[in-house]
């Protein structure tokens, strides 16, 4: 099936979403540290809870380093203050 030239930029659009909510939640976490890691956090929950059926390594990685970036963001907001 040959798909029209829209088609596969909607398509292309719709795979580019959570690139472009990442890409807006760094570029908050650069300007509000605190807030954006929290924001990495969430994402990395809010994934678990979307995504269901895979094994615990998927869950580990696709999470993990969300995780791992946002706790790097709120520890550099506390280390900025002192």
């Amino acid at each position: 099936m040959k798909l029209k030239w829209y088609e596969y930029l909607a398509a292309l659009f719709m795979h580019l979403i959570p690139s472009f909510i990442l890409a807006a939640v760094i570029a908050l976490a650069w300007k509000y540290e605190l807030v954006g890691g929290m924001l990495f956090i969430a994402l990395g929950i809010i994934y678990v809870l979307i995504a269901r059926g895979f094994p615990i390594s998927v869950y580990l990685l696709m999470t993990g380093i969300p995780a791992l970036i946002g706790s790097l963001f709120i520890i550099n907001h506390f280390m900025k203050k002192n």
